[in-house]
């Protein structure tokens, strides 16, 4: 939702500029990300929310990073989109795996199940906008004229956040993680009714 409606460039130049001056490439940066990922995760497999909350949320912050250096240095290459895109996702799942070790209260049905569905409808809108450009149905390289509810600039902090009320409520932890899920769901379908109808008004 955010991506559509906000500038981001010029907070990505003025972040680029400040890690520019480290001697790491971009893509670099993309592989440093997932480190503190894994080490969020086997936080959570001991059962420290905190601190595995603390890690996601250091994982998400230097994702931003790559890009930045790329765009303020001039390097943007389709390998290095690619290459963040394919870890982002690592990330991604890595954050809501981790929700299977903390025996949430279940919610409708079996919580394993709400994360079964969230780690799948969590990805399928990048990968919708990403395969419409890919196939034509509509040209959008920066996934800027398929509107969506979710984007992963609002998933990932809502999911690190359900991870950090663990450590206060539990229930309101397993509710915050549902809702995300719901959300994710809306937007896979409303990602595939807006390239449907956006692919019929470029080909008229």
């Amino acid at each position: 939702m955010l991506k559509e409606f906000f500038d981001t460039d010029k907070i990505s130049l003025k972040i680029g500029r400040i890690f520019s001056k480290f001697p790491i490439s971009p893509n670099q940066w993309t592989l440093i990300s997932l480190i503190p990922a894994i080490i969020g995760l086997i936080f959570a497999i001991y059962k420290n929310a905190f601190y595995s909350f603390l890690f996601f949320a250091i994982a998400g912050i230097l994702d931003g990073i790559d890009g930045a250096i790329a765009r303020f240095k001039g390097k943007v290459t389709n390998f290095g989109a690619f290459l963040d895109g394919s870890i982002d996702r690592f990330v991604d799942f890595l954050l809501i795996f981790s929700f299977l070790f903390f025996d949430l209260p279940s919610k409708f049905f079996s919580f394993n199940y709400w994360v079964v569905i969230g780690a799948y409808f969590c990805l399928m809108p990048t990968f919708e906008v990403a395969y419409a450009d890919h196939r034509k149905a509509v040209n959008d390289p920066n996934e800027k004229k398929i509107w969506r509810i979710l984007h992963r600039t609002e998933m990932y902090p809502l999911f690190c956040l359900s991870l950090l009320l663990i450590e206060f409520s539990k229930d309101l932890a397993s509710w915050l993680f549902i809702i995300t899920a719901i959300l994710s769901i809306i937007t896979t379908i409303q990602t595939i009714l807006l390239t449907y109808i956006k692919s019929k008004k470029d080909n008229v």
